[in-house]
């Protein structure tokens, strides 16, 4: 099998029919779906139930959190390469998964593939998210987590989401990939948006303190220079204010490189 499409979702029921509609309306139809769900009250489970689909397999209970469902996924996972849309996140079109299997099929032992990204707000405006080069990564997130592709590995190898971190375990998780490229791994950049990305997720609602475990994931990940570390403390705090007191300007900036 070639993908595993993991979605975790929680009492949005409306945002699971969502991401479902994307992934069924694929052209390349070699996945799975596994949904993690956080035992909700909202009828999710009856909705999963109903569904008569074999590639589909879904786990109703209580966990620990955004990154522990997101672990219990990867070792439901039976897919080569893994991509995680929780609920209200899209593919960005109807051939994407098969875009990426071509660039799968072309590359050279790719560990991690990435893309663009298509941001939208809960009244619906959209934006163009461009994803900067990986090299960047002590800068922080080069595209939302939606628009990456991930190998599953074995033997012991595969890395798992950190609780510890709270907010930016995505970041330590993308980090651990990014080092299997020094170690023959290929990782492969693809000029074209992966995902549809619904904007204001917890990350986003605890920003400092998101900001604050960045910095120690660049400190015990990417043994990052102290001062350069402070540096980019101090920078995203900056960002994240000026942010706030100027979304408009802001979010000018964020898009306007596309």
């Amino acid at each position: 099998m070639r993908f595993s499409i993991i979605t975790v979702c929680r009492n949005d029921l409306a945002g699971l029919k969502a991401t479902r509609e994307s992934i069924e309306g694929q052209s390349f139809t070699d996945y799975e779906w596994l949904v993690i769900d956080g035992a909700s009250d909202d009828g999710t489970l009856d909705y999963l139930k109903a569904i008569v689909d074999p590639g589909l397999h879904y786990l109703s209970e209580n966990d620990h959190g955004l990154y522990d469902a997101m672990n219990k996924g990867i070792k439901m996972a039976h897919g080569q390469f893994m991509v995680f849309l929780n609920s209200g996140d899209m593919l960005a079109s109807p051939n994407t998964l098969a875009k990426v299997h071509q660039a799968i099929v072309e590359a050279q032992k790719p560990a991690l593939i990435y893309g663009d990204a298509i941001d939208f707000e809960p009244g619906g405006k959209t934006h163009y998210r461009k994803a900067r080069n990986h090299q960047s990564i002590a800068r922080g997130m080069f595209t939302q987590h939606q628009s990456i592709f991930f190998a599953r590995l074995e033997n012991g190898k595969q890395p798992y989401y950190l609780l510890e971190y709270k907010l930016s375990a995505d970041y330590q998780f993308i980090i651990q990939y990014l080092k299997l490229g020094q170690a023959g791994w290929s990782i492969l950049r693809m000029k074209e948006p992966l995902c549809r990305f619904e904007l204001g997720g917890l990350n986003e609602s605890h920003r400092y303190k998101a900001i604050r475990e960045d910095f120690k994931i660049r400190k015990v990940y990417l043994k990052l220079n102290p001062l350069i570390n402070l540096f980019l403390l101090g920078a995203h705090y900056t960002h994240t204010f000026l942010k706030r007191l100027t979304p408009g300007i802001m979010k000018d900036l964020r898009y306007s490189n596309h």
